[in-house]
C-alpha cells in the first residue's frame, strides 16, 4: 500500500509539473500564433494584446511554479522583463519587435523545463521550436543567414527525437515522422528567400509541433 501510495504520489507530482512548466509555453504560443500573417493579412492586435493581458494576469502564479522548480531568479526575472517588452511593441503593434521579444520568451522555456518530469521527447520538441520561433524573428529583419542557421539547430535538436522513437514504440511516431517532414520542406523554402512561403511553412510546422 504504501509502495502504491508513492506512486501516485510520483505521478501527481509529474502531472503538476507538466501543468505548471506548460502553462507559459501555451500562453506564450498562444500570443506567437497570433503575429503569424500570410498573404498580407491584417495582424489582429487586439487579440494579441487582450492573450498578452492574460498571460500578464497569471504571472504572479506561474512564478510561483517556476520557483518550486528549481528555476533560477535572474532567469525569471530577465523573463518577466522580456514579458514587459513583448506588451509594449504589442501596444505599438510594431510587428518586428513584436516577433523579437516572442521569440526571446520562448528561448527561456527549455531551461524553465529542464528540472521537470515532463519526458524528453516533450523537452526536445520545446528546445526544435524555441530555434524554429527565433528563426521566424529573424524573417523579420531580413537576415536569412540567421533564420538559415536557426532552421539548421531546429533540425538537429529534432533528429535526437527521431533516434530515440527509432529505438523504442511511441504512439507519437507518426506525428513525429511528419514533423521532420516539416522541418525539410521549411529548409527547402529557405533559398527563395520568399518570406511568404517561409511562413506558409512555417505555419504548417509549428502546427504540428503543437500537437505534442
Amino acid at each position: 500500500t504504501s509502495k502504491a501510495g508513492e506512486k501516485e504520489e510520483k505521478s501527481g507530482e509529474s502531472e503538476k509539473d507538466e501543468t505548471d512548466t506548460s502553462k507559459e509555453e501555451k500562453d506564450v504560443t498562444k500570443v506567437e500564433k497570433e503575429v503569424i500573417v500570410t498573404s498580407g493579412g491584417e495582424i489582429p492586435w487586439q487579440i494579441i494584446k487582450d492573450e498578452v493581458e492574460v498571460l500578464f494576469s497569471t504571472w504572479s502564479s506561474i512564478v510561483l511554479d517556476l520557483y518550486e522548480l528549481g528555476v533560477p531568479s535572474e532567469t525569471i526575472v530577465e523573463f518577466s522583463n522580456t514579458l514587459d517588452k513583448v506588451i509594449i511593441s504589442v501596444k505599438e503593434q510594431n510587428k518586428e519587435q513584436t516577433a523579437i521579444y516572442l521569440a526571446k520568451a520562448y528561448s527561456f522555456l527549455p531551461e524553465f523545463i529542464k528540472n521537470s518530469q515532463i519526458d524528453q521527447t516533450k523537452k526536445k520538441i520545446i528546445e526544435t521550436k524555441s530555434h524554429v520561433i527565433i528563426s521566424y524573428a529573424y524573417v523579420q529583419t531580413q537576415n536569412w543567414d540567421k533564420v538559415q542557421g536557426e532552421v539548421i539547430n531546429a533540425e538537429k535538436k529534432y533528429s535526437e527525437i527521431l533516434n530515440d522513437v527509432s529505438k523504442k514504440q511511441d504512439s507519437r511516431k507518426y506525428n513525429i515522422n511528419k514533423g521532420s517532414i516539416l522541418i525539410q520542406e521549411l529548409k527547402n523554402s529557405l533559398p527563395t528567400k520568399e518570406a511568404e512561403i517561409y511562413y506558409v511553412k512555417y505555419k504548417n510546422l509549428l502546427e504540428e509541433l503543437n500537437t505534442f
